[in-house]
């Protein structure tokens, strides 16, 4: 038994020897035949260079986030040309980054652009180095742009002002920043970027408003409209001024003295600025810019005035035609001058705002010009109405023209104040004989002018008085009216204010006596003199005092000569119930409804008055 297994033992172990030799004598050939293993490959890291350094290429830094974390790089360029892109930093896997780099690098630079396709496999290393290398051109591009010139403008914004800067660059808007501003900060926000942004990609500030932030918007187009004239403005000046001749003219404008300088080059008109001027500027201005620049276009000083603004106007043709003289362009035109001598009138009127004055230039009997020279119009409405109304007064030689649709109380009162203009000059032409009369008015002395013409009353005025101006400057303005309209003195007086136009009265009938156009009237003497009694009582607002005038027991006259009414009850009350009282010849009259306090304050001191004559 133990025999049987030594046998096994021994033929299991001769077989595995046996397997062993052929296993070693097969390797030992097969090497024989292909030589010693070759040793591993070791990768070799991986450099981007550029193709040849460039002595003089500007060196730009630009990073982005890669697949492990920042990668930097460094792009060369030379005259807006890319010559080498060098990644100098990163913490990508060495698989990763080698494929990507220099295979990236290298499309970037034959395309000259980052629009390139990322390496496959290594999509995210590949993003990243076009990133860094975007990055680092918009460095470039910044760099190129602080040489821009930078313009400021401002406008006013729905909280106050607000500040924009304007960077250009050969005529390109290459940004826009607001650099202050008052805004409500929901309203800057909506309005901020977007308006920039549109106008840079317009190229203008023709662009829509920011929906909800209108105001904001339009003061962001307004401020960069401003830089932009600076832009328009800067560079013309020094060619004009190289050029021609320059010669400088004076003339009298409306506030005084206005210079231009002209320039001149072989008889040309190059140019026409004023220098130097006192007028007034939101009235004058479309003048002193239009009226220049239609003597350029003409070459010749004989061009339209601009309506409303007529004697600056003509001030800048007449200083320009001496300036032209003296360049020995033109000869003297004497016309210019007597159209610059024009007889001036000033006539004023209450507009929508206050006080509106104009100046009306005549020439033989014709308007010539028409210029507002003082108002407190709302812009808007004297915009619209200035200078339409002027010009369409001027081609109908009349005021009965339409006022401005949407100005009509700044049209009208542009009209009455011509009117009022034309009526000085009327009188300034007219030349009568003056004739001085003189009457005891309530509060004193009343003098007054009568201008006669061949026996005609031309007109009647109120040089001096003494009377007290709130309840008798109707009566003031009303009766010399009425003198000149019937041609005579004896006219009615104003009920509520007897003494004052009895006064007027008398005065003018001393003066038409002077002037030998009428006797003496005894019964105008006795109606002067009659006996004046006064009387109080208590009103809506406080005491009101009138006198009562009476002759042979009959009331001829009341009149109120201080009171506290409210003007509306004070006008509705005076003068209907002093009539009522004079032709009842009794304070037993009814009241005037809506005044009824005041109406019984008028009765009761007209009947404290009676009890003084009874008395």
């Amino acid at each position: 038994m133990n025999m049987n297994k030594e046998n096994l033992y021994s033929s299991v172990l001769f077989i595995a020897l046996l397997v062993l030799a052929l296993i070693m004598a097969y390797g030992i050939e097969d090497y024989r035949i292909a030589g010693p293993p070759e040793e591993p490959e070791v990768e070799e890291e991986v450099v981007v260079e550029p193709d040849e350094p460039v002595e003089d290429a500007e060196i730009y830094t630009g990073s982005a986030e890669g697949f492990g974390g920042e990668l930097v790089v460094e792009v060369s360029l030379e005259e807006d040309e890319i010559v080498g892109i060098e990644v100098i930093e990163h913490q990508e896997t060495d698989d990763y980054f080698a494929d990507a780099v220099p295979e990236v690098p290298e499309r970037i630079i034959k395309a000259q652009s980052t629009d390139v396709d990322a390496v496959s496999g290594a999509t995210e290393t590949s993003e990243a180095v076009k990133a860094a290398v975007d990055a680092a051109l918009a460095e470039a591009e910044i760099d190129e742009e602080v040489e821009a010139e930078v313009y400021t403008g401002s406008a006013e914004g729905y909280g106050g002002e607000l500040v924009v800067e304007v960077s250009a660059e050969n005529d390109t808007i290459t940004a826009v920043e607001i650099v202050e501003h008052q805004e409500t900060e929901s309203f800057f926000e909506d309005a901020v970027p977007e308006m920039p942004d549109r106008i840079l990609e317009a190229q203008s500030t023709e662009v829509d408003a920011v929906s909800g932030a209108t105001e904001t918007s339009e003061a962001i187009m307004a401020a960069v409209d401003e830089a932009l004239a600076g832009i328009d403005t800067e560079p013309e000046e020094e060619p004009e001024l190289d050029e021609g001749e320059i010669y400088e003219g004076t003339a009298e404008g409306y506030g005084g003295e206005l210079t231009v300088e002209v320039t001149v080059d072989e008889d040309e008109i190059l140019d026409v600025v004023v220098v130097e001027h006192v007028e007034t500027e939101d009235l004058a201005e479309p003048a002193l810019e239009e009226v220049p620049e239609s003597i350029v276009a003409s070459q010749s000083i004989d061009v339209d005035a601009v309506s409303g603004v007529t004697v600056t106007s003509e001030a800048i043709m007449a200083a320009a035609e001496e300036a032209l003289i003296e360049a020995g362009v033109i000869d003297e035109d004497p016309e210019v001058e007597e159209e610059v001598d024009a007889e001036i009138y000033t006539g004023s009127a209450e507009g929508f705002g206050g006080e509106l004055v104009v100046e009306v230039s005549l020439e033989e009997d014709e308007i010539v010009g028409i210029e507002v020279i003082e108002h407190q119009e709302t812009d808007d409405y004297f915009a619209d109405a200035v200078p339409e109304v002027p010009e369409r007064i001027m081609e109908a030689q009349s005021t009965d023209v339409d006022a401005v649709s949407g100005a009509t109380e700044t049209s009208e009162a542009v009209k009455a104040a011509v009117d009022a203009a034309l009526a000085e000059a009327e009188i300034d032409e007219v030349a009568g004989e003056i004739y001085q009369g003189t009457a005891e008015g309530y509060g004193g002395e009343l003098q007054l002018e009568v201008e006669v013409k061949e026996g005609e009353i031309l007109d009647v005025r109120i040089i001096e008085h003494e009377e007290h101006e709130e309840t008798a400057d109707y009566t003031l303005e009303e009766l010399p009216e009425r003198i000149v309209a019937a041609q005579s003195h004896d006219v009615d007086g104003i009920s509520g204010v007897t003494v004052t136009s009895e006064a007027i009265m008398a005065a003018a009938e001393e003066a038409l006596n002077e002037a030998g156009l009428i006797d003496e009237d005894p019964e105008v003497e006795e109606e002067v003199d009659a006996e004046t009694y006064t009387g109080s009582a208590e009103g809506y607002g406080g005491e009101l005092v009138l006198e009562v005038s009476l002759e042979n027991d009959e009331i001829i006259g009341i009149e109120i000569i201080d009171h506290l009414e409210t003007e509306n009850f004070f006008e509705d009350a005076v003068p209907e119930m002093p009539e009522r009282i004079i032709e009842a010849q009794s304070t037993e009259v009814d009241t005037v409804s809506g005044a009824t306090e005041t109406s019984e304050a008028i009765i009761s001191a007209v009947e404290e008055a009676l009890e003084a004559v009874a008395e």
